[in-house]
């Protein structure tokens, strides 16, 4: 016997307690400190720590955040962006109508199993094997 699960997250607003203090900072301070670069949009990230720009995921011109290596405290609006999170562009970030959200994925499990596998009346033994996110996709939840 077998399985096979197909999941599809559409894109949440991330709303757990446990899962969004760097997220909602990150929103907070950069929604609120837009700033200009050269007279272009721009996004600050002065106030946000290495490792709070690597859990979102955030990038400039491409770079991603590392734990030890921060961002530019600026980058261009048209720079920035995460792999893990859909972000408003700087200015339109609202809570109700527009906030930032999860970045959508698809997730796949697989099991297999087998049933009595040494057939057995009176003591039957199964054995089942499941692969969790088979295509090993890093994702916030």
């Amino acid at each position: 016997m077998g399985g096979f699960n197909w999941r599809y997250d559409s894109g949440q607003v991330p709303a757990l307690r446990h899962a969004k203090p760097a997220l909602e900072r990150s929103q907070q301070r950069c929604d609120a400190t837009s700033t200009t670069l050269g007279g272009l949009p721009a996004v600050s990230l002065a106030s946000l720590t290495a490792d709070e720009e690597f859990q979102a995921g955030l990038t400039c011109n491409g770079v991603k955040a590392t734990p030890g290596n921060p961002l530019p405290t600026s980058c261009l609006a048209s720079e920035f962006g995460s792999t893990l999170l859909s972000i408003p562009a700087p200015g339109k970030g609202d809570n109700d109508h527009n906030p930032q959200r999860i970045a959508p994925r698809d997730l796949f499990d697989a099991s297999l199993g087998k049933d009595n596998i040494f057939h057995r009346d009176r003591f039957k033994t199964n054995l089942d094997l499941t692969a969790i996110n088979v295509t090993n996709k890093y994702a916030l939840l």
